[in-house]
């Protein structure tokens, strides 16, 4: 699968943030360390989510803000995304 180098950079940054959940789970936010507006990041979310590689909830607010999880569709064929550009 053909990818951006600016999908690329964000899923890294998503594989990451799901990393300490087991890849059951990671948030958006966290793609924003990469990018240079959150507009910028919703469009690359979008993207990935027409690509099917991820799956993204509808936002959760709590105590502490207001947060959105995504979920990897095949979690295998992201490592293989990465590891093929790596």
């Amino acid at each position: 699968m053909k990818l951006t180098p600016l999908e690329l950079k964000v899923l890294v940054a998503f594989h990451k943030s799901s990393a300490g959940n087991g890849h059951d789970f990671g948030f958006t936010d966290d793609g924003a360390k990469v990018v240079d507006t959150p507009r910028q990041l919703a469009g690359v979310v979008a993207s990935l989510v027409k690509k099917n590689l991820i799956e993204v909830y509808a936002p959760v607010t709590t105590d502490s803000g207001t947060w959105t999880q995504f979920t990897f569709n095949d979690v295998d064929e992201v490592e293989k995304i990465l590891k093929n550009n790596a």
